[in-house]
Order: C-alpha cells, then sequence, then structure tokens
C-alpha cells in the first residue's frame, strides 16, 4: 500500500497562536503530533510511507531522519516542496509525480497528518475490493459544518460529498483510499487544470466529486468518535490535551516521557538577594506544569548549575555548599521530582535539539494543558477569529500593501515601462494593472508601480513537477494570445537583440568565458569556436529572413517570469519591450519560443539548484513529455509561420550562452554552458 501524508502547508493558525515550531512538530505532552499519527498506524513490509513535505521543515529540522531512526521498521520516502501548495491535491499529484510507476498500481491512501487513530484504518481499507475507493467518516452532531460532509446510501456507498456543506451528519475525518495511484494521479491532473476556486485550496473531496462524477465506486467506512482525534486547530488540541488528562486511558498509549527541568529562572526565579538561593521566589505555572507531568506518570528529572561557576566544577564542594538549600526548596514550593542532578557544567548559552525555552511557553512547547488555564484559554482562542524567484542583482523589489514597486536605472527599466505603456487593451488582463512611473533623477533611479499579484510561478510548479499538460498549455495559449494580439506593418530590426548583443556580452564579460574554458579544459568547445558558431548563424539567420517577425512579442516569457493565479489566469511579468537600444513591441517570434523552450530544457531547475532532479529518468521523462506537448502546439496553432524547430533548439543555445555572466554562482554557470553546448548538439543531429 501506499501511505501519502501530505504536508505542503505551514500552519497559519497555530504560528497565530505563537506556536513555534510547523504543525507537524508541535507537540503533545511532548511528542510531535506526526509521531502520534505514526504510533498508531498498522503498516506492513510492502507498506512505503511517502512525506509531502516543505523543503526547509525538512532541512531545519532533519524530519524525514528522525522519522527514519524513530520508526526503523516503516519505509519512508521524502519528497520536498519549495513552495506552498493550494491544498492537498496539489501535493498529493507532486507526490505521485515522483512515484516509480509499478507503485502507481497499488492501493493508496492519503491521511492528514494532524489526525491520529486509535484502530487500525488501513486493516479496514485493505480489506475493501481492489476496484473500490473509500473516504472514512464519523458521525458528526455538533451542528457546526465544519468539516466536509458525505452523502450516503444504505448500501454505504457515496453519493456526494461537499466541503463545510452539512448535507448529512457523515462527516470526513481526512482519510481517503483509493483503489490505485494512478487513479488518483489522473484525476488531480483534471482537478488541477481548473481553477481552485472560492475557497482558494484544492480540497481531496473535490477531487472525489469528480470522480463520483465519473462513476467512480466510492464507499464509505465509518470511525468512531472515540478512535480518532483531529489536533488541526489550536482549539482543537487543547480539546485533546484535555481529553488526556480527564480520560487517560490505554487507548490513547501515551508513552511515559522524560522531562527533564532546569531549576533556576524555570521553576524559581534568580535570588532576589544576591547570592543568597534562600531568596529565590516560585514560577508558578511552570511548577504546576511539573505536578501534572509528575501526577500522569511521566519521569521528572531536575538539575541545575548552581555554584558551579563558584567551585570551578568541583561537585563535592557544589553539594556541600548548596545541596540542603536546593532540596528545602524543593519541599518548600512542592516541587516534585524522580532525579536530582547537581552539577550541570555552567554556561552562558545552551544548546540541545530537544530544549524548550522555559521563559517563552513551556506549556504549549511541551503540548500540555495546565488546570487553571483550560477553560480560560479555550474560550478565549474562540473568541479570536494568510513565490517569486529572486530578482537579478540589477533590480530592487519592495512590496508596499498591495503594490509591487520595482526599481533599477532608467535604462534599465525603459523597455518594461514602454510595453505598459503601450499594452494592447484586449490582452491587459494577462498582466499586472500599471499604476505609474516615479524617477529620481538625481539618482538616476525609475520606479515602477504595479499590482502585487498572487500565485505560484511556473519555475516552481514546473521544478515541483506540478506542471500538468493543462496548465502547459494555458501558458502556450496565452503566449499565443499577446502574441497574436496586434498585427502592424514591422517598423524595427527583429534581429538586433542577437549578432551585435553575443558579440558585445562576450567582450564585455571575456574573462567569465575564459575561466569556463579553463574549467572544461577542452573537453567540450571552447567559448571562442562556440561564439563563432552563433556568429555564423545569426549572420545567415538575418541574411536570409529566417525571423519570424512579428507585432509583439514577450521577449522574456521563461518560467519564472509566468504566474499561476489561483483562478487559474496567468500573469505574464518582466516584459522585454526594446530590440537593442530601440524601445518596441516588436520581436521575433522564435526568440519568445526559444525563452520557453530555455525553460522546458533545465533553466529553473539550475535556477532553483535542483539540478540534481534532471538525472532522474521519471524526472526526463515528465519534461520530455512536456517538450511533445510544446512541438506539437507549434505544429497546430503557429503552422502558417513555417516554423523550423532546428533554429528554436540553437536560439536556445545561444540564450544560455549570453546569460552565463548574468549569474554569479560558478556551478550555474558551468551547467548553463553544459546546456548550451547538449542545445547545440541537438541542432547538430
Amino acid at each position: 500500500m501506499n501511505i501519502i501524508i501530505p504536508m505542503g502547508g505551514i500552519g497559519n493558525r497555530f504560528s497565530k497562536e505563537n506556536y513555534r515550531f510547523p504543525k507537524p512538530l508541535i507537540n503533545i505532552v511532548g511528542r510531535p503530533m506526526l509521531f502520534w499519527l505514526f504510533d498508531h498506524l498498522e503498516t506492513e513490509d510492502d507498506d512505503i510511507i511517502y512525506l509531502g513535505l516543505l523543503e526547509n521543515l525538512d532541512k531545519q529540522f532533519n524530519l524525514s531522519q528522525r522519522l527514519k531512526i524513530e520508526y526503523p521498521e516503516k519505509k519512508f520516502e521524502k519528497i520536498l516542496l519549495d513552495f506552498e501548495t493550494r491544498g492537498a491535491v496539489e501535493t498529493l499529484f507532486i507526490v505521485l509525480q515522483s512515484m516509480n510507476p509499478d507503485r502507481l498500481k497499488y492501493k493508496t491512501i492519503s491521511l492528514d497528518c494532524d489526525t491520529i487513530y486509535f484502530e487500525s484504518i488501513l486493516k479496514k481499507f485493505r480489506a475493501v475490493s481492489n476496484e473500490t475507493n473509500v473516504s472514512f467518516y464519523f458521525e458528526d452532531h455538533q451542528g457546526k459544518p465544519i468539516y466536509s460532509y458525505l452523502n450516503i446510501d444504505e448500501n454505504l456507498k457515496i453519493i456526494d460529498v461537499r466541503e463545510k456543506i452539512m448535507i448529512s451528519n457523515h462527516a470526513n475525518t481526512g482519510a481517503y483510499g483509493f483503489r490505485s495511484g494512478q487513479i488518483l494521479k489522473d484525476y488531480a491532473i483534471q482537478l488541477l487544470d481548473e481553477a481552485v476556486g472560492y475557497s482558494g485550496e484544492y480540497y481531496t473531496t473535490n477531487l472525489m466529486k469528480l470522480m463520483l462524477q465519473n462513476n467512480e465506486d466510492f464507499r464509505g467506512i465509518e470511525i468512531q468518535k472515540e478512535n480518532f482525534i483531529c489536533v488541526g486547530t489550536p482549539d482543537q488540541l487543547n480539546e485533546f490535551l484535555k481529553l488526556i488528562k480527564t480520560k487517560r486511558s490505554d487507548q490513547f498509549q501515551i508513552r511515559q516521557m522524560r522531562f527533564c527541568f532546569d531549576l533556576d529562572n524555570t521553576l524559581v526565579s534568580y535570588p532576589t538577594i544576591y547570592g543568597d538561593y534562600n531568596s529565590v521566589e516560585p514560577i508558578y505555572e511552570n511548577i504546576q506544569l511539573v505536578k501534572e507531568l509528575y501526577e500522569a506518570g511521566h519521569h521528572i528529572i531536575i538539575q541545575t548549575a548552581r555554584r558551579m561557576k563558584t567551585h570551578q566544577g568541583n561537585l563535592g564542594a557544589v553539594i556541600a555548599d548548596i545541596g540542603h538549600v536546593t532540596l528545602n526548596t524543593l519541599q518548600k514550593f512542592q516541587i516534585p521530582y524522580h532525579e536530582l542532578f547537581f552539577g550541570k557544567p555552567y554556561a552562558d548559552i545552551y544548546i540541545d535539539d530537544s530544549a524548550i525555552h522555559a521563559l517563552i511557553d513551556t506549556r504549549k512547547e511541551i503540548g500540555w494543558l495546565i488546570k487553571q488555564f483550560d477553560e480560560q484559554n479555550l474560550n478565549e482562542n474562540k473568541k479570536r477569529v494568510k513565490g517569486f524567484i529572486s530578482s537579478r542583482d540589477f533590480h530592487t523589489i519592495e512590496q508596499l500593501d498591495n503594490l509591487i514597486i520595482k526599481s533599477s536605472t532608467c535604462s534599465h527599466l525603459q523597455g518594461e515601462i514602454y510595453f505598459y505603456q503601450n499594452l494592447p487593451k484586449d490582452i491587459e488582463d494577462l498582466f499586472p494593472k500599471f499604476y505609474r512611473i516615479e524617477t529620481n533623477e538625481q539618482a538616476g533611479i525609475t520606479s515602477l508601480v504595479i499590482e502585487k499579484i498572487s500565485g505560484i510561478t511556473y519555475s516552481h510548479l514546473f521544478t515541483n513537477l506540478c506542471l500538468t499538460q493543462g496548465r502547459f498549455l494555458k501558458l502556450l495559449n496565452s503566449l499565443k494570445r499577446i502574441h497574436f494580439s496586434i498585427k502592424t506593418h514591422l517598423k524595427s530590426n527583429i534581429y538586433a537583440n542577437y549578432f551585435d548583443k553575443i558579440l558585445l556580452r562576450y567582450q564585455q564579460y571575456n574573462e567569465i568565458y575564459l575561466n569556463l574554458d579553463q574549467h572544461f579544459q577542452n573537453k567540450i568547445l571552447n567559448s571562442k569556436e562556440f561564439l563563432q558558431i552563433f556568429t555564423n548563424f545569426f549572420s545567415d539567420y538575418q541574411q536570409f529572413q529566417y525571423g519570424k517577425g512579428n507585432s509583439i512579442i514577450h521577449g522574456d516569457p521563461v518560467f519564472s517570469n509566468i504566474l499561476l493565479k489561483s483562478n487559474n489566469n496567468l500573469i505574464f511579468l518582466d516584459m522585454r519591450g526594446c530590440l537593442g537600444k530601440e524601445l518596441s513591441l516588436e520581436g521575433d517570434l522564435n526568440y519568445d519560443l526559444a525563452k520557453v523552450y530555455q525553460s522546458l530544457s533545465g533553466y529553473d531547475f539550475i535556477l532553483l539548484d535542483k539540478q540534481d532532479l534532471l538525472k532522474n529518468q521519471s524526472i526526463q521523462l515528465y519534461i520530455e513529455d512536456l517538450k511533445k506537448v510544446f512541438l506539437n502546439f507549434l505544429l497546430k496553432e503557429y503552422s502558417n509561420e513555417n516554423f523550423n524547430f532546428k533554429h528554436i533548439q540553437i536560439i536556445t543555445s545561444h540564450l544560455f550562452f549570453t546569460l552565463i555572466p548574468l549569474h554569479n554562482n560558478f556551478q550555474h554557470q558551468i551547467q548553463f554552458y553544459q546546456l548550451a553546448f547538449q542545445l547545440y548538439q541537438q541542432y547538430l543531429q
């Protein structure tokens, strides 16, 4: 069985309540929420648990490695995401894209990371027919439509599903089983090619509804309310903590934890009279926490560094000096413990992967609900009613409310400004709203003020394997709209960004190219030979008028300059608006199409430091499929232009060659040069 845990979000509701850790790592009685899920998950030898998680979460907390150490008998595979996905389906699709084709034949279940089951739902799913999909549900009689709900017939066949609309009392628990990974993937593609909708998320129930409309067999499996718990919000977590305290039983399988508390400035204050430890004051909330953990059966250790500095680490002298006073303090303030350690080494900073800061919110960090705060905090909480690629060095991008302010020298921005000022009205929806230009003539700085757009770049979609063919066709059709938006008699030299530009770039940054020559040591074409090939080609290209002159081109439609909004509409950014030094909308269609092919050839993987993924066979197949879509689109939609795909290949090769000096990372420069050479070889074939 494939078990997928989608964790593509960041848990905003917890961060707003000042929880420091990401939701999967928030502690429940000292143990991360995600571990509680796996503690109660009975897997078999052939099961694989796929973790779809944010890259920074894994890097910062080493989560995948911790899980392998904690659960050596379980098989884990991590799929890292470098953007926050818009719902579980988008995360599921990315995971499925990374899955071995043979595994796509297996039954597949999706489990929320914030729902803990106290009975074996995997066993229940295994017992279901291989032709049936399932959704686990419980009877919800609260009267508050906060879940998704199922309409089920007398045979437990699911007829309908609605998100946050109470069409019945059958509420989903967040566990969805599919007869295969492939069927889940196929329907995920269909859903992702549609708009997110008013909710702003691709819910798994949206995918279920799509499957039901196509007569897929879905059955409901009931889970009794006492056999699972959802801790997806701070309120739900606090309710569970309250339940743990009032109903301790084997049902919850709470591990006995070892809690080690420092004494000074954690359980008691520093001396109010300098040097006199008899004058310490109790820190009541933390003492109450120790008492309750002790009473709940957990092992309490208290340690102290008292007098370690004074006696230079001599433990015998420390105990003789301060031992009696310390024991009296613990007795006076009724602080229970199992072990007491004198001799904690004195230091200014203590660094530990299990440490909790006593002055922040000890209760919340451990995951415990102190008695006198139970009702007060729950009631207060109920009253309280959230990706671009970095800009180049010669631009600065600032956000101000709902505006983006892009600043640079006048010469760098003049083309983009010209494009906005001459934008055809029937394609205005494809670009951010243009507000104004502000110029500081004394400093030579111009600022372009445009609308802030919420969306995800095609770079992130592509490199996270989340660029469906439907999404890619939407990009190509939108670019075609730009190309065919106006038809006027050409006035500009459409070849101005080729021959002269590559010569100037090479001369200006000759040292960079010579460094690359030294690196490759004649294993591939040196830069001077490469330059000669390009200048010869573009000389012929212009002489024989091979260019496809057009009244308007974007000028730089690489994936990092294209956003997909939640309504599935596209926004293009960073238009060129110039040919050489001349301001113009005109240009060579081959140039725009080569920019798209530049991204398809691996540019974004390098830009986002994911170049190692390009060695993966399944990812190569994914990219090749998109290249086929691109070529077929050109043959069909640009048939009147008599395209020569070889021209697009060598123009793309030259784009990689000329962009090298714009990137400071030497490894990136090497990889761009290699791609330029590979594309040239393809051109020769």
